[in-house]
């Protein structure tokens, strides 16, 4: 059997970057942790640039992996009982 790779993260997508912008206008304060379902909730009712609601919103999940792509975000070794990973904005110096 041949070698096998893992998965590779890739470049963030444009219906990510949108996420991601949604999640920076939101109401969550992105310089203190927050979790992958916080921030999903706040997508879910922060409208986009254009004033309207996003209709493709997110799960847990996929935001947890698009953050972890995104070079702004870090995830901190902080987790709960439940294995919850907490997110955080990098500040801009450290930016890739």
């Amino acid at each position: 059997m041949g070698r096998t790779r893992g998965k590779r993260l890739g470049a963030v997508t444009r219906d990510e970057e949108r996420w991601l912008d949604c999640l920076e206008r939101s109401e969550i304060d992105t310089k203190k942790p927050f979790t992958a379902t916080q921030a999903a909730r706040m997508i879910a009712v922060t409208p986009n640039k254009n004033g309207t609601i996003l209709k493709n919103i997110p799960l847990p999940r996929k935001l947890s992996h698009v953050l972890r792509k995104s070079p702004r975000y870090e995830a901190l070794l902080k987790t709960d009982i439940n294995s919850t990973t907490y997110w955080v904005i990098k500040s801009r110096d450290n930016y890739d």
